[in-house]
């Protein structure tokens, strides 16, 4: 043929072969449409299209248009080379099976004529070359450098029209275009597309769409107003990989309003699968305007994601550094699950997330939700159903980490985990849950709620109208709590809950009420602020340990070690009716200060540690310390009148020696204050130093193991069968072993010491043992003692220097005339001394006398009668100040006075008894 005519040869020919179809190969360049024309008067059928047969790359800028042939058709796979362009444009078929993109493939149809792309095997018997070898679906795979547009493009026959290399083309977009798999594709056919800038709009997809990559904000890919319907099995939406250099927006994949893309087909069809994200700012919404069936898969959300009512999510993770607003209502709850196999859907809200959700189903979600360590911005979940499913039988729990927390009027089939929180307004927000926890998991678990080391418990609501309601076994039940309750803050602790028993730390800095009944296991308290735990004698409040099954059931397992409850009061501490078992650390040692300590009607059985407070209030309780922990014990207390051991409201002590002992440190009963010590009492022993400014009044039968510094008026009257014992903390012959230490006699600095100025005391029937002196006399001080004994004492009686209680009057009291050298007195009446019969001398030795020798025959036959037993002893020196004895020198004119004098002054008629004033007595039992 030739351009444009018929030659006569190929004419006749024709006439004579009378043919039923003519085909024309090749374009209009070289066979034009006047040649077409003629040759369709010889041919019974019409002509022919035009076909041009491509079986090689293109390396460069091609253009296919139906000027030059209306088929193309690619016998081969073919490659279109980086830099190369292929357009085809409107009313071009191609039939092909693979091109290899790595420049650019343009497909540029129109409305009303398409771009049709189909197979080899379908077209060529058409077109009457079977006699062509070649087979083959359209299948675009897209290169790193590849671009792909196509526009208004009908693709048949094609279940893997295109595929992007790994990584993803340069772009690619498809729009108002027809893709179809084919009859033959009954299980799987998917349009994947992965490039770094995408747009799919305005499509019948009859195929699986699966969008990888994409930019950010502008960039981001975009996908829209498409109608997709899946085969087989295959998801109509798939969005496995929607990121740029680790940034994922989804935010241009259209799920809902005006460009929503449309899903149809079975729910599998219609399942949404993605891993993606929303970048900071970007927004995005799950609605059901799709008709999307549910959502699976991994969503990093840095922007905003909302998600409306009735929307399933399935085994979808999302990951929340922005703000999540899951927003059901009670028609249309928002369902959250697993999907179908393993995975369940899960929220992890990071440091900077916020997340909202609002009348949901969370279902087969044993962890639901994590809260990053540190904590999120903000948790909120209501009126929301929450299971772990029936494959959590051990363990699940909703794990909650934010500044703020609100988690309210939920039913939560899991442990409530609940961390952070700020204070007061910010405090996190717990009530009108019912809690049911799986296994051996706690319904409620407070472990930190803290902000900048500041807690804030006290809108978790455990009584009331907003109680959080706990279900389960006892274990279930219990509230293990380290948190606090702040300045201004009120907390209370009820049986409103269900709670069996509460365990933990709680730091009390504001005001914390304990209910009648409550129990607590391993609870470590604080106070600082104000504490009311009153309890009824029918309902007492318990202080135990963990493991203690009798109170509140079986709270940890079993083969657990426990740990027991402690006790650090300050601030207000006001207790009735509470019961403390056996615990040798209940008090902690180092508490001190307390503003008040009151204690009444209580069972304590533990070491009862008092630290610092002015004036505690103990009445009526009974203390049975554990074995050899000790019994009561007084640190710088001021004033301990409070502490009653006698009288009707006695505290009473039981136990062995040790456990029954009262002991001081730095303590004292303050001025106009009265005090009892009183065999009655079941007290073995008061130990210590007591400071007396009031008036102490003590018992026949009281063992005193200690000192008594008195700067009031004491008054100690003993009897013959019930003596009172002054004596040191290690003889263990009077009121037991007290201290624990092996027995012996280790002196005591004082027994009795008198403050200056003190008078009015008496002491009547008492035995003094093991002091180094056993009274003391401050500078202008008296006391009594009568019908007593001195027993084993370094001296009996010391006293301080004369006019000390002034400075400046004891500097110049050796100046004056005859100025006596003692300005305090003892009266005794009836006193044994022991052997050496002398209050001052140690026992067992001589006594010496200073300068060995009087001046005056009168004095020394004074002292003659006053020394009875040692009247020839004149020549026997006393040590300087060997006290209570000093020579009193002075002058009467001129004659020089010197001799022995002692502060101790003798008023019976014998002055030192020979023999002791009563040989038995019995000690207090």
């Amino acid at each position: 043929m030739t351009g444009s005519s018929i030659p006569a040869v190929v004419a006749k020919e024709l006439d004579r072969l009378n043919p039923e179809r003519i085909v024309v190969l090749g374009g209009s360049g070289v066979i034009g449409n006047a040649v077409a024309t003629q040759l369709g008067k010889y041919a019974d059928a019409p002509i022919s299209p035009r076909i041009k047969i491509v079986d090689s790359d293109i390396t460069t800028s091609t253009r296919w248009s139906t000027n030059e042939a209306e088929y193309f058709v690619v016998t081969r796979p073919i490659e279109v080379a980086q830099g190369a362009t292929l357009q085809i444009e409107r009313g071009v078929v191609v039939a092909a099976s693979e091109i290899r993109v790595q420049g650019q493939v343009k497909m540029l149809g129109h409305a009303e004529q398409a771009v049709t792309v189909t197979d080899l095997g379908s077209l060529l018997p058409s077109l009457g070359l079977s006699d062509i070898y070649a087979t083959g679906q359209p299948h675009l795979a897209v290169g790193k450098t590849g671009s792909v547009s196509v526009e208004f493009a009908r693709i048949l026959n094609a279940p893997r029209f295109l595929e992007s290399e790994f990584g993803g083309a340069a772009s690619i977009r498809i729009t108002d275009s027809f893709i179809d798999p084919g009859p033959n594709a009954e299980s799987w056919a998917d349009l994947n597309v992965w490039a770094s800038q995408v747009m799919i709009a305005r499509n019948t997809i009859n195929m699986s769409l699966v969008i990888q990559g994409g930019g950010v904000g502008p960039d981001a890919p975009v996908v829209e107003r498409n109608t997709i319907a899946a085969v087989g099995d295959s998801n109509d939406l798939v969005l496995p990989r929607v990121d740029a250099g680790n940034v994922s927006d989804l935010t241009r994949i259209d799920l809902e309003g005006d460009g929503t893309n449309v899903l149809l087909g079975t729910p599998l069809n219609r399942l949404v699968r993605v891993v993606g994200g929303i970048p900071e700012g970007g927004q995005y919404r799950l609605s059901a305007d799709s008709g999307a069936s549910a959502f699976q898969g991994q969503l990093g959300v840095a922007g905003t994601l909302s998600i409306d009512p009735g929307i399933v999510l399935k085994g979808m993770n999302l990951g929340v550094t922005g703000t999540l607003n899951a927003i059901g209502t009670p028609e249309q709850p928002i369902i959250f699950t697993n999907d179908g196999g393993v995975g369940h859907s899960r929220i992890d809200a990071r440091k900077t997330g916020s997340v909202s959700v609002e009348f949901a189903r969370i279902l087969n979600a044993p962890r639901f939700l994590e809260s990053e360590f540190g904590g999120a911005a903000s948790i909120r979940i209501t009126d929301s159903f929450i299971d772990p499913g029936p494959n959590a039988e051990s363990w699940a729990d909703l794990n909650v980490w934010a500044s703020q927390v609100m988690i309210a009027r939920n039913t939560i089939n899991m442990s409530l985990v609940i961390q952070g929180g700020g204070v007061g307004p910010d405090a996190p927000v717990v009530e009108r849950n019912t809690i049911a926890a799986v296994g051996d998991s706690n319904d409620l678990v407070l472990p930190r709620v803290d902000a900048g080391n500041v807690s804030d418990l006290t809108r978790i609501d455990l009584e009331g109208d907003g109680t959080n309601v706990l279900l389960g076994t006892p274990l279930n039940r219990l509230v293990r709590v380290v948190g606090g309750i702040p300045e201004g803050g009120q907390y209370r602790l009820s049986a409103d809950s269900g709670a069996s028993a509460f365990q933990g730390q709680l730091g009390v800095a504001g005001t914390l009420s304990i209910d009648p009944g409550i129990v607590l296991k391993g609870m470590n308290l604080g106070v600082t602020g104000t504490l009311n735990a009153i309890g009824t004698p029918e309902q007492p409040i318990i202080f135990t340990r963990s493991d203690d099954d009798a109170l509140g059931g079986d709270t940890d397992g079993e083969g657990t070690s426990g740990q027991p409850s402690r006790f650090r009061p300050g601030g207000r501490v006001n207790i009735e009716h509470v019961v403390i078992t056996p615990n040798a650390e209940f008090f902690d040692t180092y508490w001190r200060g307390a503003e008040s300590f009151r204690i009444v009607d209580s069972e304590i059985s533990a070491p009862l540690l008092i630290v610092g407070v002015d004036a505690p209030i103990l009445v009526r309780n009974v203390i049975a310390a554990p074995a050899e922990a000790g019994g009561v014990r007084f640190s710088e207390v001021a004033d301990i009148s409070g502490v009653p051991f006698s009288g009707e409201d006695a505290n009473v002590l039981l136990g062995s020696p040790r456990e029954r002992a009262v002991s001081f440190y730095r303590s004292s009963l303050a001025a106009g204050a009265a005090y009892v010590m009183a065999e009655s009492s079941t007290v073995s022993a008061y130990t210590g130093e007591l400071s007396v400014a009031g008036t102490l009044s003590i018992e026949p039968g009281v063992v005193v193991k200690g000192g008594l510094a008195v700067s009031g008026v004491l008054y100690a009257t003993g009897t013959v069968e019930k003596p009172i014992v002054f004596t040191s903390s290690a003889d263990d012959a009077f009121g037991g072993d007290t201290d624990g230490v092996d027995a012996g006699a280790e002196p005591t600095a004082f027994a009795i010491s008198m403050g200056s100025g003190a008078i009015g005391s008496w002491i009547d029937h008492a035995v003094f043992k093991n002091s180094h002196s056993a009274i003391h006399l401050g500078s202008l001080s008296a006391l009594i003692v009568t019908n007593s004994k001195f027993i084993s004492n370094q001296a009996a009686v010391t006293a301080s220097d004369p006019g000390s209680y002034d400075p400046t009057i004891e500097s110049g009291w050796g100046e004056l005339p005859c100025a006596p050298p003692f300005d305090s007195t003892v009266t005794m009446e009836n006193v044994w001394f022991g052997e050496t019969r002398w209050p001052g001398v140690p026992l067992g030795t001589e006594t010496e006398i200073v300068s060995g020798q009087f001046d005056n025959a009168v004095l020394k036959g004074l002292f003659d009668v006053m020394t009875l037993a040692y009247q020839d002893s004149f020549d026997v020196a006393i040590g300087d100040n060997t006290i209570p004895w000093k020579m009193y020198h002075c002058a009467v004119g001129n004659v020089p006075v010197s001799f022995p004098v002692t502060p101790v002054r003798l008023n019976t008629g014998q002055m030192l008894l020979m023999s002791e004033p009563w040989v038995e007595y019995r000690q207090a039992p």
